[in-house]
């Protein structure tokens, strides 16, 4: 899953590079303004193997850090972060 606003200079072209690279053939994107959203309830953790947030504005990234907690999203460099979840979490949704 990718969650982005389109905000930043990479911009749709950027998410569409992300895209073709991805190896996943169900990789979905959903695109959201900061405050409009509860991307929490939008997508469960376990329906997903990973979820990132790419070309975002710093409006959406503070806002997802608000909705899932502070910590719980890796800076991988430019402009991706990973949503990190808890062993917990993942142990959880393999049952």
């Amino acid at each position: 899953m990718i969650i982005t606003d389109l905000s930043f200079w990479g911009g749709a072209g950027g998410t569409l590079e992300v895209l073709s690279n991805c190896k996943s053939s169900k990789a979905q994107v959903l695109y959201t303004l900061p405050g409009t959203l509860n991307v929490k309830n939008e997508i469960p953790l376990g329906d997903y193997s990973d979820v990132y947030l790419i070309h975002a504005s710093k409006e959406l990234i503070k806002d997802i850090e608000y909705q899932f907690g502070d910590g719980n999203l890796l800076h991988l460099g430019g402009e991706i972060w990973s949503l990190v979840r808890s062993h917990d979490e993942v142990l959880n949704n393999q049952n």
